[in-house]
């Protein structure tokens, strides 16, 4: 009987202790998260990028929204409504093509603050360019 309580609170203690990392871990992850979206809002400044910012810290997706930008004007000439589609698709090719970047840039500098937690499960990145509603003005 000795044995086990011995036992019992040996596993207890590393229970806790096992318990004081784990916050630990966490609560630097959530400290990292903050230093890491102020390097995403220099990079993208919301005032002239229009870009919504958001980092979920229990799963490390980053979503970027961008605004569509306004139309310079409106008028059924079909070689411009050609431009609009051009700069659409072009638009989404762009988003996915650094979506891999900012990717690699968060998790260097994740490593670079030792933050554990997003070592062992990797920021994600969606970039979104918003499609203004029909009949919306911009």
């Amino acid at each position: 009987m000795v044995l086990r309580r011995q036992g019992g609170a040996v596993g207890g203690g590393l229970l806790g202790l096992l318990l004081i990392v784990a916050i630990g871990v966490f609560g630097w992850h959530v400290y990292a998260v903050s230093v890491i979206r102020a390097d995403i809002e220099k990079r993208f400044p919301p005032d002239r990028t229009h870009a919504e910012i958001s980092i979920q810290t229990f799963t490390d997706v980053v979503t970027l929204h961008f605004d569509k930008p306004p139309e310079l004007s409106r008028s059924d000439n079909p070689l411009g409504a050609l431009g609009a589609a051009i700069g659409s698709v072009l638009g989404g090719a762009l988003a996915k093509a650094i979506e891999p970047t900012i990717e690699r840039d968060l998790n260097t500098r994740a490593r670079e603050l030792f933050d554990l937690y997003a070592m062992m499960l990797p920021y994600r990145v969606k970039v979104i360019v918003a499609e203004p509603a029909n009949g919306e003005e911009t």
